[in-house]
């Protein structure tokens, strides 16, 4: 019984001293984004995203990871080699999303805002959410079943690309980052406590049974010995 308690208090103690500060690390909980003139500003770190990516996209022999949370996208040849990464302007909290159309990578951001990066002069064009709704290429963009968007996907951390054989993994990411950011270890964790609270619960149930049946039983004797 002891050992139970214990575990949960482990398990409670290790959700709250580590899991809540590195999944509010990793997914930019508070994040305000930089403070800038400019629209982005071109930055160069780990070239393995650390936290969750919110979408990828390909095209004209590039991918592109895109993570909401921080408002980074990172830049990647198609074969997995790092370029570079742009980091949004206070790109807020919340999902957004990316997808590659007509030589240009859209990203949506959580305010509804899109910026446009283009891959044949790498310009950068930004869209307020009232102009991006008005802008028919933005529509046609994010209405579009564009193929290209599905040849690269996220993978407990890693990029895949699919090829016309088995597909390839081009980008190494870090599992134990996307098990920290995902909802995955948070659901192992609940389904762990729920386990250990009913394991807890039959054991005491039996418990209380066989002490029961064993007072009924010496209660019995003890009937007999007196007769």
């Amino acid at each position: 019984m002891k050992l139970l308690y214990r575990l949960i208090t482990i398990i409670i103690i290790f959700i709250i001293l580590i899991w809540i500060p590195i999944y509010a690390f990793s997914n930019a909980l508070f994040y305000s984004g930089f403070t800038s003139d400019g629209i982005t500003k071109e930055i160069h770190i780990n070239s393995i995203p650390i936290g969750r990516i919110t979408n990828v996209a390909s095209g004209d022999d590039m991918t592109a990871t895109y993570q909401a949370a921080w408002g980074m996208v990172h830049f990647y040849e198609i074969d997995g080699t790092y370029s570079h990464t742009l980091q949004l302007q206070k790109p807020g909290n919340g999902i957004g999303n990316m997808i590659f159309y007509n030589h240009c990578f859209y990203v949506q951001q959580p305010n509804g805002a899109v910026v446009a990066i283009s891959t044949i002069d790498e310009s950068v064009n930004y869209f307020t959410r009232e102009n991006a709704l008005e802008n028919q290429e933005i529509n046609n963009a994010f209405t579009s079943d564009r193929t290209d968007n599905k040849n690269c996907y996220d993978r407990y951390g890693s990029i895949w690309i699919a090829t016309n054989g088995s597909d390839k993994k081009i980008i190494s990411g870090s599992f134990l980052s996307w098990l920290l950011t995902s909802n995955a270890f948070g659901y192992t964790i609940l389904i762990l406590i729920m386990f250990i609270i009913t394991t807890n619960i039959i054991l005491n149930f039996r418990k209380c049974k066989f002490e029961k049946r064993y007072k009924h039983n010496s209660i019995s004797v003890n009937n007999n010995a007196k007769s």
